[in-house]
């Protein structure tokens, strides 16, 4: 388990096992969303990591085809946007409001569209 800081504190999560293991201590006691973001076959040239932005403040970077837990505030709706910097500035936007309970934690997998101008897409998992 890597433990990132970038404001708030943040895991990577390295494989499959680690990630039940801790998003079953993750309801225990805190609230937040798990992300999975993913390119799609041939998009090679992305070399930037996805970035998530919380309430409209870039909060960290993700990474690409691995899980990481994002700590959120429960009882407060929030607005979450996932992009990657790219030419152009930020693309593949996906966007979704969200409102979690206490101990409550959602998963998620953002995954980049065909064409780099056109929406991501971000689906719930878990």
């Amino acid at each position: 388990m890597i433990l990132h800081y970038s404001g708030r504190i943040t895991f990577e999560l390295q494989n499959t096992n680690e990630c039940a293991a801790f998003q079953r201590d993750m309801i225990n006691g805190n609230t937040g969303l798990m992300i999975l973001s993913k390119k799609i076959f041939g998009q090679f040239l992305i070399m930037s990591q996805p970035q998530i932005i919380i309430d409209g403040q870039i909060i960290q970077q993700l990474r690409w085809n691995n899980d990481v837990f994002v700590p959120l505030t429960p009882g407060i709706q929030h607005h979450i946007e996932i992009n990657f910097p790219y030419i152009m500035g930020p693309s593949c936007r996906a966007h979704m409001l969200v409102l979690l309970q206490p101990g409550e934690v959602h998963r998620y997998r953002y995954k980049t569209a065909f064409f780099v101008t056109s929406t991501g897409n971000l689906t719930r998992i878990g």
